[in-house]
């Protein structure tokens, strides 16, 4: 089966070939718990803290434990003035190129953190009356709050922060795709039991001399939840509209029928969606964030299916079917059992089930379960 993913159009001098290809998994992105992506390039996609912390599953809450973890401390050093404690924790930020996400064209780069980029992240943190005054409860809000921080630089600050856990779910992918690994250095990751950066080296699968970190889709966004401007159209612009309309105010115009409206564009000019005013409005309303927040958390509920999974359902389920089908029985043909079996249960039970590893033994290793 042809594998088909949401990938933009690149340059006619690069590769679109993507890890499954180049690695000969044979599967379908429906078949895989991992974004396949691009090998020489990057997919638009976005790593959504929020979404990881929705999940309960054992992996996202350890990646969200880390994430809360190096979010906490950054603040309470920020609003504690020690100057110290902020910059050691920024100052390991580095451009997550291995994930091939991002917007950059050619050989993967990474939108990226450096050093100045980093810099740039702690002033705009510090300069934030959110943050100073406490108000700020999540990563993923800072996108609503704090200006020149948006979507891309907190999906960059994020892979920088669970780096280490991307590179264990990496390896436990590749053991179960038989896919080839060497040991190579990683860039600093933020480690929850250490309280600071590390680096390290991991097993990871390398493909034209640049290591891979595979990021699971379950995780993975074309758009985040958290967007200060449809939450300033829908949520902020709204009330006010019903405030001003409660209040008789002069933003209301009287129409020819004799019904009174209030326009969001006269709303708009007098209370632009600065993130300053936003944040002003957040705490003088705490209510209508509560909303948005309850909201995203609904919409994160009922998602069934990954954006990344773009094939006919149908088509694909034929295949599978004609495909296990062909496999012969007995022991000699377990092992290809066992892998067709592992790309139906994620193309059947995703997201529900997902994060697949192969024979787990337990009684002490005087069993094992084939697919967990």
């Amino acid at each position: 089966m042809e594998v088909v993913t949401a990938v933009p159009q690149e340059s006619a001098h690069v590769s679109t070939e993507r890890f499954s290809e180049h690695f000969q998994l044979g599967k379908t992105q429906a078949e895989l718990d991992f974004v396949d992506v691009p090998i020489d390039g990057d997919i638009p996609l976005f790593i959504d803290p929020f979404a990881i912390s929705q999940r309960e599953d054992r992996w996202s809450q350890d990646c969200y434990h880390t994430i809360l973890s190096f979010f906490e401390r950054a603040i309470t050093a920020i609003r504690a003035g020690d100057s110290d404690t902020a910059r050691e924790l920024f100052s390991h930020l580095s451009e997550p190129n291995e994930t091939r996400f991002g917007f950059s064209e050619g050989r993967p780069r990474g939108a990226g953190i450096g050093p100045n980029q980093a810099g740039r992240l702690l002033t705009a943190l510090s300069e934030s009356s959110a943050v100073q005054t406490g108000f700020l409860r999540s990563l993923e809000e800072a996108e609503l709050m704090v200006r020149n921080i948006g979507r891309d630089k907190i999906s960059d600050l994020t892979t920088n922060v669970i780096r280490g856990h991307l590179a264990s779910y990496t390896k436990d992918q590749c053991e179960l795709h038989k896919v080839p690994t060497q040991a190579v250095p990683l860039g600093p990751y933020y480690s929850l039991a250490r309280v600071h950066w590390i680096s390290d080296y991991f097993d990871l699968p390398v493909a034209n001399d640049q290591p891979v970190l595979l990021v699971p889709k379950v995780i993975a966004r074309f758009d985040p939840a958290y967007e200060h401007s449809k939450y300033y159209q829908s949520f902020v612009l709204s009330f006010l509209q019903a405030e001003h309309l409660a209040a008789n105010s002069s933003l209301v115009r009287t129409l020819k029928n004799g019904n009174k409206v209030v326009y969001k564009k006269d709303i708009e000019a007098i209370f632009p969606g600065t993130k300053e005013n936003i944040f002003q409005f957040s705490r003088d309303h705490p209510e209508v964030l509560e909303q948005y927040r309850e909201q995203l958390e609904q919409l994160e509920r009922t998602k069934k299916s990954s954006v990344v999974d773009q094939e006919d359902d149908k088509l694909i389920a034929e295949a599978l079917s004609t495909a296990l089908a062909s496999i012969p029985t007995g022991n000699d043909h377990a092992s290809e059992y066992h892998q067709m079996m592992i790309g139906i249960l994620e193309f059947i039970f995703f997201p529900n089930l997902v994060f697949p590893r192969k024979e787990h033994e337990i009684h002490q290793g005087r069993k094992r379960i084939d697919i967990v």
